[in-house]
């Protein structure tokens, strides 16, 4: 190959390139003949996003060869980063150039040393790699392969095999489960193909998205990202997303919008589950529904992506494929990645063999950050994440016997079991414990009342009836109303949505009501109808 037919194109004049019928005809003829390519290398999925997140740049590494393209990789920057990074960021699940056979050793030796030329002080991460990329020649090639770090990960696969799918499907417990859903409403599985209906479910996929993983990761991507429903949306119009959801009648409890390419559909996009239905394993259900789908469409697996096999991948998991993740860069952050990636090796095989030693080095750890005053979340209470630093964190319980007359109830417009609500709860340093300890309680069948002015929360009220867990997982033996947060503000409201709550809901008297400052239960003076907002 030739070098002076390589060259990196960035910014606007990479944006021209995208325009060009020439260039897109020469990308989708090396699309179609490189065999490792994915859909995340697609002109549909990489002009997509460069359309909706007009912000980013394009690096385009090309290599020709007369009129013909040998080679193509795609880079975009981050904002505040002097590495760059795919298109798509982690919705673009697998992150390789495209080449040939013939072409790659070349292509990719004289890329990442150009780049390290062009950029000296840039470096690039890709993760995870296309299985089958071939990146022999990068690790052993003695210009690059000092600033080289590579890392490998498991990517396990789920064979879309209906016998053995209607099987699992038949088992007693998930038997069970489908038929308790059944009682529930009309169950169905479907496709979803019509883009208005998929823009219409795109804000509920999201709330489910963002409860779940800011419950377990503290990511809030589509609240954090406005642009990311747009660009799965214009994904989908594409006709690169395949969409199916769980329903009860009209109700999503789970769904999955994932990549698809020639063979298989990633589990890549966003999937979600309710946690109202969560007893119901929904999730694994519509995944075990959609590998029977995905086999009469003609896919042969649904990918179950990197980043372990554990969990719910242990269970639906038939193949295990090795990918890797790459960082191109100085041989000073190499080394550090790899000392880092050393000592966490080291750290996970003394977990493994020493899990009661370090629990006491851990506790020793946290009564010293205490004695020196310093606090440490070691769990998630049933708290009070009090919005105001003069209120009583003490439990006070009343009693509540009667109601006023229903005439004399304050107005106190709540709404029920409303998702959207718990994302609008505003103090970030407790956001990930707050959205745990409420996605917990619904779980548990434990029922949620709030109430938001002006886009924030200002209280999260629990109904827990009799029979269903705590937090703490300790089975209620008689029912009782707690707060989980009240805003300042609310504070001399508090008994107004309780009561309204309370007549509103036909809830029985008498009744433990647990909060976290003092009440006054004197009937309300002021004669008032109640509003209550239907559930997002």
């Amino acid at each position: 190959m030739d070098l002076t037919n390589f060259e990196i194109i960035s910014g606007q004049k990479a944006r021209e390139l995208f325009r060009s019928k020439d260039f897109l005809n020469l990308w989708k003829d090396l699309y179609a003949k490189c065999p490792w390519s994915t859909i995340f290398q697609s002109p549909e999925f990489i002009i997509t996003w460069f359309d909706v997140y007009e912000n980013q740049d394009p690096f385009l590494l090309i290599a020709k060869s007369g009129r013909q393209l040998q080679g193509l990789m795609f880079l975009t920057n981050k904002e505040g980063e002097s590495t760059l990074y795919y298109p798509g960021f982690k919705l673009a699940e697998y992150q390789s150039w495209l080449s040939t056979e013939a072409d790659n050793s070349e292509f990719v030796a004289e890329a990442f040393s150009l780049f390290a030329s062009e950029y000296p002080n840039r470096g690039i991460h890709l993760n995870y790699l296309n299985v089958g990329t071939p990146i022999d020649q990068l690790a052993t090639d003695s210009k690059v392969s000092q600033n080289l770090w590579l890392k490998s990960h498991e990517q396990p696969l789920m064979k879309c095999d209906p016998e053995a799918l209607e099987k699992e499907l038949k088992k007693k417990n998930k038997k069970e489960k489908i038929n308790r859903l059944k009682r529930l409403g009309s169950l169905e599985f479907v496709q979803i193909k019509d883009s208005t209906y998929f823009e219409s479910i795109m804000p509920t996929l999201a709330i489910q998205n963002d409860i779940r993983k800011g419950a377990m990761y503290g990511k809030f991507a589509f609240s954090d990202d406005p642009k990311r429903s747009e660009f799965l949306i214009d994904c989908f119009k594409k006709g690169i997303l395949h969409t199916t959801v769980y329903k009860v009648d009209e109700e999503i409890i789970a769904s999955n919008a994932g990549f698809q390419s020639e063979s298989m559909v990633h589990l890549q996009g966003v999937n979600t589950h309710s946690p109202l239905f969560a007893k119901y394993s929904p999730g694994i259900l519509h995944f075990l529904h959609l590998g029977i789908e995905l086999h009469h469409q003609g896919f042969e697996y649904f990918d179950l992506t990197p980043g372990g096999a554990g969990g719910y991948k242990a269970m639906l998991s038939t193949d295990i494929m090795e990918t890797q993740e790459l960082f191109f860069g100085s041989k000073w952050k190499v080394k550090k990645l790899y000392s880092k990636e050393f000592v966490k090796n080291k750290v996970k095989k003394f977990l493994e063999k020493d899990t009661k030693g370090l629990e006491k080095w851990l506790q020793q750890k946290i009564e010293k950050k205490t004695q020196k005053g310093k606090t440490v979340d070691q769990s998630i209470q049933p708290g009070y994440f009090m919005d105001c630093s003069n209120c009583s964190k003490d439990l006070y319980t009343i009693k509540l016997s009667e109601l006023p007359e229903a005439q004399k109830i304050k107005k106190a417009s709540y709404q029920k079991n409303s998702l959207a609500d718990l994302l609008l709860f505003d103090l970030s340093d407790k956001k990930q414990l707050f959205i745990s300890d409420a996605m917990r309680r619904l779980e548990n069948g434990q029922q949620l009342y709030t109430r938001t002015e002006q886009d924030r929360l200002i209280s999260a009220l629990w109904l827990i009836p009799q029979g269903v867990k705590t937090t703490s997982g300790q089975k209620v033996e008689e029912p009782y109303i707690e707060f989980s947060y009240l805003n300042q503000k609310e504070e001399a409201f508090c008994m107004d949505i309780v009561n309204s709550m309370i007549h509103h809901e036909s809830i029985p008297l008498p009744i433990l009501i647990k909060t976290p400052i003092e009440l006054s239960v004197a009937l309300p003076k002021n004669e008032s109808s109640i509003s209550v907002n239907p559930t997002v």
